[in-house]
């Protein structure tokens, strides 16, 4: 649970979230998934995601995602995923921390070559 305390350590992956925050529920066998799914998303480790602009595509996208029995996990939820994913294209810059900028990367690469031709 270090990751609640720590934002440099942020989960990497839906999987990695969701067993961070399923995992405060797991001794509670009988819990329909509806119950776990909620209980899940009170997880801090979701509190930027689930108190955003949004927070209600991405709770339904999560719980979609927790409650899935499809053979390959959330494959039955494409539809809660594209619209998270719409959500957070139309709030990019409440996004920007969760962002890699194939422009930045690709940027430091470029001013290399540069340099390496310049100075031929």
């Amino acid at each position: 649970m270090d990751n609640v305390n720590n934002k440099s350590s942020l989960p990497t992956s839906m999987d990695a979230l969701v067993a961070e925050a399923t995992a405060k529920g797991n001794d509670k066998e009988n819990e329909s998934l509806e119950v776990i799914a909620q209980e899940a998303l009170e997880c801090p480790c979701l509190a930027d995601l689930r108190d955003g602009p949004c927070g209600g595509t991405f709770s339904e996208s999560f719980k979609c995602y927790i409650k899935s029995s499809a053979a390959e996990k959330g494959s039955d939820c494409v539809k809660e995923f594209i619209a998270l994913q719409e959500c957070i294209e139309a709030n990019q810059d409440m996004f920007a921390k969760y962002y890699v900028d194939d422009k930045d990367s690709t940027d430091g690469h470029n001013s290399q070559q540069e340099e390496k031709t310049s100075s031929s």
